[in-house]
C-alpha cells in the first residue's frame, strides 16, 4: 500500500441508492449529503453515522439530473429530465416552488446565487436561465451556446457566471445583465463539468478526458490533467482547501490530483459501471455516485491533514508582493497582498532568521 493509499479510507457503500437506478449527481450541506438519480427522486443522507436515508423528494417526472442548496443550507434545489426546477424545503422534504416554462428541454445544471436570491439553470435546449427565487420568474435567458448547456457556476460575488456546453466551450457571462463577457476556448469535445478556484482560476473537465485551468481574466488555459481516463469526464470538484482536484468518468473510474502540480495521486476504482457525480464536503468526504445504482463515500482527511513544507512555503512565497527595507538597511519585511495573513520578516537580506508560514487559498 503507497503512503497516498494509506490514507484514504472507504467509509461506506450504499448499495441501490436510488431503487436500483443510476445515482446522476451529489451535494452536501453541513449536516446532510443529498444525491439525484434515475427514479425521479432526491435523496437526504445522513452526513456522518451509518448515512442512514433520511428523506426522500418527490415531485418530479423524469430523472434528477442536477441540484444545489442555498447558502444558508435551508431549501434544495433540483434539475431534472422533465424541463423543470423545484425548490424544496430540506427540514420537511415539502416543495416551496417550481419552475416551468423556461426551459425546453433536460435541465442539466443548476446554481443558486450567492445571495439566495436567483437560480442560474442550463439546459439541452443551448440556454441558460436565471430565475427569481422568490417567485419563480426569469430575470434573464444566456443565449450562447450552439449546442446544449452541460454545467454553470457562479463566482463568490455573484457577478460572473459561467456556462459549458456540448459546443466544446465555456462562456463567462455578466450575470446581472446578461452581457456575454469571454470564451474559453481549448476542449475537443463536450464542456461538461465547470468550478472555480478563488474566483481567478476557471476549471473544466470535459468528454475529451481532460481538466484545464483556466485565467478567468483572459481564458488563457494554465494547465491541463490528461492521460489518467480513458472515457469521458463526467464531473469534477475542488477539495475545499483547493490542493486537490477530483475527477470522475465514465471509464468507471475517479481520480484524485494535485491540484497545483497535475500530478495524479490515487484513481478510486470500486465502481463497476460508469462514474457520473463526485463531491468533496467540507469535512474532506469525497462522495462518489455512478450507473452502477450505488453511492460510495471515502474519507480524504488525513491526506487533507498531510500538508507538505513544501506546500505551504510555496504558497507564502506566491503571496509576497513587495519588501520594504528598515531605514537603517539591517532588516527587510516582507507585505503581503490580501489573501494572507501575517507578515515574513528576515534579519538580514541574506539569511532568514525566522519564517512564519501559513496555508492560504490564493494560487
Amino acid at each position: 500500500m503507497s503512503k497516498i493509499e494509506s490514507k484514504i479510507r472507504k467509509e461506506r457503500v450504499i448499495k441501490n441508492a436510488h431503487g436500483g437506478r443510476w445515482v446522476r449527481c451529489v451535494t452536501s450541506t453541513k449536516d446532510y449529503v443529498i444525491t439525484g438519480g434515475d427514479d425521479h427522486e432526491a435523496v437526504l443522507w445522513e452526513k456522518g453515522g451509518k448515512g442512514q436515508k433520511v428523506r426522500t423528494f418527490e415531485g418530479h417526472t423524469g430523472s434528477v439530473r442536477c441540484l444545489d442548496t442555498t447558502p444558508d443550507g435551508k431549501y434544495l434545489v433540483t434539475g431534472s429530465f422533465d424541463e423543470a426546477l423545484i425548490l424544496w424545503e430540506i427540514s420537511s422534504g415539502n416543495i416551496v416552488r417550481s419552475f416551468k416554462g423556461g426551459h425546453i428541454n433536460t435541465v442539466c445544471a443548476v446554481a443558486v446565487t450567492p445571495s439566495g436570491d436567483g437560480i442560474v439553470s442550463g439546459s439541452l435546449d443551448n440556454t441558460a436561465i436565471l430565475w427569481n427565487l422568490h417567485d419563480g420568474s426569469i430575470l434573464h435567458t444566456f443565449k450562447g451556446h450552439s449546442y446544449g448547456v452541460r454545467c454553470v457556476c457562479i463566482d463568490s460575488t455573484g457577478t460572473y457566471l459561467y456556462t459549458g456546453g456540448n459546443d466544446k466551450i465555456t462562456i463567462k457571462w455578466d450575470l446581472k445583465s446578461g452581457k456575454r463577457i469571454m470564451t474559453y476556448s481549448g476542449h475537443g469535445y463536450h464542456v461538461t463539468s465547470i468550478s472555480l478556484a478563488s474566483d481567478k482560476y476557471l476549471v473544466t473537465g470535459s468528454a475529451d478526458e481532460t481538466a484545464i485551468v483556466w485565467n478567468v481574466d483572459d481564458a488563457t488555459p494554465l494547465r491541463t490533467f490528461k492521460g489518467q481516463h480513458s472515457d469521458s469526464i463526467r464531473s469534477l470538484c475542488l477539495s475545499p482547501d483547493l490542493r486537490f482536484l477530483a475527477t470522475c468518468s465514465h471509464d468507471n473510474t475517479t481520480v484524485l490530483w494535485d491540484f497545483h502540480t497535475t500530478q495524479p495521486l490515487h484513481t478510486f476504482k470500486d465502481h463497476t459501471d460508469e462514474v457520473n457525480a463526485v463531491h468533496i464536503t467540507a469535512e474532506n468526504r469525497l462522495i462518489t455516485g455512478s450507473d452502477d445504482r450505488s453511492m460510495i463515500q471515502y474519507d480524504i482527511s488525513k491526506l487533507c491533514k498531510d500538508v507538505p513544507i513544501r506546500f505551504a512555503l510555496l504558497h507564502c512565497l506566491r503571496t509576497i508582493s513587495h519588501r520594504e527595507e528598515d531605514k537603517d538597511g539591517s532588516r527587510r519585511l516582507l507585505h503581503l497582498d490580501s489573501s494572507a495573513s501575517r507578515a515574513y520578516r528576515t534579519r538580514n537580506i541574506s539569511s532568514v532568521r525566522y519564517l512564519m508560514c501559513c496555508v492560504c487559498r490564493d494560487l
